[in-house]
């Protein structure tokens, strides 16, 4: 089912899960989330508002089901395991280098994990 406007109730449930997330800040770990989880669970919730609600903007309409983050997890894979290996402050110099490994190698080298690349045609109208 389509979102076709910034009104909708699934829109709403986000935000009210964002506020949940947010009474744990500043909480010590052991009754808490750790403060990298918070940063993880909110940036993504608002992540995903912005990504709708840009798209509103411009009136193309979001399909939930079809939202995928394939694409970038498999980049950052390939940038943390295959170039960067434990480095978790690369230099600009190394960052730019992987980059440019990556593009070079996508065909073969990419993960098999890839569902991302298939279009499906949307199935709801304006």
């Amino acid at each position: 089912m389509c979102i076709r406007t910034k009104n909708d109730p699934r829109l709403t449930e986000i935000r009210d899960i964002i506020g949940y997330f947010e009474q744990f800040e500043g909480k010590p770990t052991k009754q808490s989330f750790t403060r990298e989880t918070l940063y993880d669970i909110k940036s993504a919730l608002e992540g995903l508002l912005e990504f709708v609600d840009s798209m509103l903007t411009k009136q193309i309409r979001v399909i939930p089901a079809f939202i995928n983050s394939d694409i970038l997890e498999n980049h950052f894979c390939l940038v943390r395991t295959l170039f960067n290996g434990p480095s978790r402050h690369p230099s600009y110099a190394a960052y730019m280098a992987v980059q440019n490994s990556i593009i070079l190698t996508q065909p073969t080298g990419l993960p098999t994990k890839r569902n991302a690349e298939q279009y499906v045609e949307p199935f709801c109208q304006y």
